[in-house]
């Protein structure tokens, strides 16, 4: 009876051993899969930080550009603002206050745009 009781007692073990050694190998190949998952998405945010700095930079350098345009047309709105003065009969001093010309841009705008340049 004891014996019954023992190879009882072992086929039952045995088994449970088994379906322990299947679930083994079934997490075992899970494990493995999920690490080779690990890596391509370790490869593909590395590719991802590369896409996103070269954005930034050009981000960067868009924002430089549009900055230089802007000031560009800032300095041609004064310009034209201190070329209508001119023809309205400011003087040079005038056009150096106002819109922070030199000397030498006021002179050159009366000269090209005053009286005297529509006199002739």
């Amino acid at each position: 009876m004891v014996v019954l009781a023992l190879a009882g007692g072992c086929a039952w073990l045995w088994r449970r051993l088994n379906r322990l050694e299947r679930r083994a190998a079934d997490l075992d190949g899970r494990i493995e899969a999920l690490q080779g998952d690990l890596q391509s998405l370790i490869l593909a945010g590395g590719g991802m930080d590369q896409r996103l700095h070269g954005a930034d930079v050009r981000w960067r350098d868009l924002q430089t550009r549009i900055q230089k345009l802007e000031g560009q047309l800032s300095s041609e709105r004064a310009y034209r603002e201190a070329i209508e003065m001119v023809r309205k009969g400011g003087d040079p001093r005038r056009l150096i206050k106002e819109f922070q010309l030199t000397e030498g841009e006021a002179q050159l705008i009366s000269m090209l745009h005053g009286e005297r340049a529509q006199a002739g």
